[in-house]
């Protein structure tokens, strides 16, 4: 038996060694290894670094670069390019696209092209391999000033200023370029070509926003240049931010008359006729000066351009409707009582369009109206169409009256001459206009009636039992200028 506290193996297996002395024990011969040959490890590393910084300064910091030359817009140029260092010692002179082998590190250069500005000093940067891009400006002296439109709303059509200003001592073609947002959002158009003289030159340009955009075209601080084409300096172009308003068309809403179309139906000469047309804006901005216009495109025979006159706007043809708001207009037409129908024609057929427009969106209403030829022709009274005289004592007494010529048609009738014609040889039973057998006027509204005087007088010693036919002829021109007559029969007699 052994006590709990003796040792069946003895005392040293009492101790187990710890493991940091193990590793101790490990390193120890190591660390005897480093020390003894620390100076070369040390050796080697600054040798590596030497090597790296030899490599670096004359072969790894080579680069193989070009030069791409363009004018503004991107064309590419021919140029001469001499590099220099930036003490400006000259490296070496290259053309454009011909490749230089340069360490990396910042240079100047010069660039000449006789057509171009020349470039002088630009300082480059040489990183990498990648080609050097350099832009070159039309050797000329041209600056453009205006302001773009600060807001604008799709669908807009609006013109701007612009004032190009030349210090060139001859005339010079110009043209403009539009660039930024603006460029994929609107069309910009101006009279070609611009020829500026020296000096300020005004030009009108037209800017028209596109109707369908999406949502990323539309919005604030949208930008936008002008420029003038192969100049890129600040002088040569005018910037600005605009807001971009997206308009919904389903938010003016026509009404009334021509919520549809404006059919004015049947019309008489010396007419007049009228339409309310009627305009809610439910859209959040102001629509102003909204213009109604009236376009007639055919006609049968009256020009479109005279038609156009027929028409009138009460109060206006200009409205400006807030958001919210319905305001309204009426279109009138006057017939014109003289409308001159051609021979064979009868009615006026006009179509056209009715066009209610801003200057950022349009709707149009079909329009048509026919005109009617009006009827035409006179009436006669006032004279029977027998007549008997009555002898006494060897007389005849004397017939008196006024002979009424009414205008029974819808028109004017012009140029009347009135004549009387009887059949009895030598003799003129019937007068008018104080013994005449004619008479004259200038013309007749319709419905209105020309009194002319007659007399019937029979010669004493004339028969009884004796007959006599008097014609009356009424001679006049109708309202195309066509000669027209009419003629009555008056049968006088004796007893």
């Amino acid at each position: 038996m052994h006590d709990k506290y003796d040792s069946p193996h003895g005392e040293e297996d009492l101790y187990e060694e710890d493991p940091m002395d193990k590793a101790k024990e490990t390193m120890e011969p190591i660390v005897e290894t480093i020390k003894e040959k620390k100076m070369l490890i040390i050796g080697g590393i600054i040798a590596i670094v030497v090597l790296f910084f030899l490599y670096s300064f004359f072969i790894g910091s080579n680069r193989e670069v070009s030069f791409n030359v363009s004018d503004t817009e991107g064309d590419t140029i021919s140029a001469s390019i001499k590099v220099s260092d930036l003490e400006g010692n000259e490296i070496q002179r290259l053309k454009s696209n011909e490749k230089i082998t340069l360490k990396t590190g910042t240079y100047k250069i010069d660039v000449l092209n006789s057509d171009y500005k020349a470039i002088t000093g630009k300082q480059i940067e040489i990183t990498d391999n990648d080609p050097v891009e350099i832009e070159m400006e039309i050797d000329k002296d041209l600056e453009l000033s205006g302001d773009f439109p600060q807001t604008l709303v799709t669908g807009q059509k609006t013109t701007i200023e612009l004032t190009i200003t030349s210090e060139e001592s001859l005339q010079t073609e110009v043209e403009l370029v539009l660039e930024g947002d603006a460029e994929k959002a609107m069309d910009f158009e101006y009279q070609k070509p611009i020829i500026a003289n020296p000096g300020a030159n005004q030009i009108i340009a037209t800017i028209k926003v596109k109707s369908t955009l999406t949502d990323k075209d539309t919005g604030e601080n949208k930008k936008a240049t002008i420029r003038i084409k192969g100049l890129s300096n600040n002088k040569a172009k005018i910037q600005g931010k605009y807001t971009l308003i997206k308009f919904n068309p389903s938010d003016l809403k026509i009404k009334g008359d021509l919520s549809t179309k404006a059919d004015f139906g049947k019309l008489d000469v010396g007419k007049t006729t009228e339409k309310v047309l009627q305009i809610t804006n439910e859209s959040d901005i102001p629509l102003n000066e909204i213009t109604v216009q009236v376009d007639v495109v055919e006609t049968s025979f009256t020009t479109p351009e005279d038609a156009e006159k027929w028409f009138s706007f009460n109060p206006s043809n200009t409205l400006s409707i807030d958001p919210d708001e319905t305001q309204k207009t009426t279109i009138r037409i006057d017939v014109p009582k003289d409308l001159v129908f051609p021979q064979g024609t009868e009615n006026e057929v006009v179509s056209g369009v009715v066009r209610i427009s801003t200057d950022f969106y349009e709707v149009t209403r079909q329009l048509t109206f026919t005109v009617n030829k009006p009827n035409i022709g006179i009436r006669l009274s006032g004279l029977p169409q027998s007549n008997t005289l009555s002898e006494r004592d060897g007389e005849y007494t004397s017939k008196t009256g006024f002979l009424e010529i009414k205008n029974s048609g819808e028109t004017i009738l012009t140029n009347f001459e009135v004549l009387v014609v009887c059949e009895r040889s030598g003799t003129q039973w019937l007068t008018i206009n104080n013994n005449k057998s004619e008479y004259t006027f200038s013309s007749l509204d319709a419905g209105k009636t020309q009194d002319i005087s007659y007399a019937i007088d029979i010669a004493k010693g004339t028969p009884t039992g004796q007959r006599d036919q008097c014609n009356i002829g009424i001679y006049y021109d109708g309202p195309n200028g066509e000669k027209l007559q009419e003629t009555y029969q008056v049968l006088i007699s004796t007893k």
